[in-house]
């Protein structure tokens, strides 16, 4: 099978070359799926940025519309107490005139 040292070494050199190779593969496997894995967590880190984007403009949009509101609100109470001066005051007018 060996009849000499040569092909002894050939045999030790083909063995080792298959080793690098596996041992290659086995780590660009491993890099692709390090890479792979990076890439889905940035796509759930993008995913998670826009949904708190959507939620913020969400918010702001129902502050917004609250502030509408509560200017309404406070117009339309400035109004109604201006009417309930201007009865009170006729009432208490009207009232001591009569007497």
């Amino acid at each position: 099978m060996f009849s000499t040292s040569r092909d002894i070494l050939n045999l030790v050199l083909a063995v080792s070359v298959a080793g690098v190779a596996f041992f290659l593969c086995w780590l660009m496997y491993y890099l692709a799926m390090s890479l792979r894995n990076v890439y889905q967590v940035s796509k759930d880190i993008r995913e998670i940025i826009t949904e708190a984007k959507e939620t913020v403009r969400a918010f702001r949009g129902k502050v917004k519309e609250a502030a509408a509101f509560f200017v309404m609100m406070n117009e339309g109470m400035k109004k109604v107490m201006d009417y309930v001066k201007e009865k009170g005051g006729r009432k208490e007018g009207g009232g001591k005139g009569k007497k």
